[in-house]
């Protein structure tokens, strides 16, 4: 009979075990790690395994648990459908809501509109007021002579190669990268 109590105690604390597990994934699972006061450009490199960005993720605030974070997506079966890119996540998001987001491809990228008639100066001003290029340095690539000799111009910079309109700007992008999405854009128009 003591026996039997035994083996009835180890089972009841299994199952009891088991039962708090699954709810300990499933409010991980549903509950964001924050209140989305962090928000972090983080970027998931083509090749990048999941693991490694999980734990970035985990550093810097965006998920409280990495380990929990691969288990979702494996039972998800979503593991292996992320897609690189750079994502733009806070604390607020729940592991769901953030993988959903990354097989979707839902990358972060900056819409940047160049006015017709604007020169070098003034979309290098506009540039450097958003944040996205120092306004020096753009205006330098605009006169780069290796960058200039690329592009086919036979100028001293691009001044009028440079197409008005909206472009898609991604975090990691140079001033070179910019500067040949807008002349690339001049020349198919």
């Amino acid at each position: 009979m003591i026996q039997y109590n035994k083996r009835l105690i180890v089972i009841i604390s299994a199952i009891l075990f088991f039962i708090l597990a699954i709810c300990g994934f499933v409010f991980f699972v549903s509950t964001p790690a924050g209140e989305g006061k962090i928000v972090k450009v983080i970027d998931f490199a083509d090749g990048l395994p999941l693991k490694k960005f999980a734990r970035e993720l985990e550093k810097e605030g965006i998920i409280s648990s990495a380990r929990l974070f691969i288990l979702l997506a494996r039972v998800q079966g979503t593991d292996s459908k992320v897609k690189a890119g750079s994502y733009q996540l806070n604390d607020g998001l729940s592991p769901v809501e953030i993988l959903r987001k990354m097989v979707a491809g839902d990358t972060f990228a900056f819409r940047f509109a160049v006015p017709e008639g604007y020169s070098t100066f003034q979309i290098a001003e506009l540039l450097e007021g958003r944040g996205l290029f120092k306004k020096d340095a753009f205006l330098r690539k605009c006169k780069d002579q290796v960058l200039l000799k690329e592009l086919g111009i036979n100028g001293r910079s691009v001044e009028g190669y440079l197409y008005p309109s909206t472009y898609t700007i991604q975090p990691k992008m140079s001033e070179s990268d910019f500067i040949r999405m807008m002349v690339k854009h001049f020349d198919k128009v």
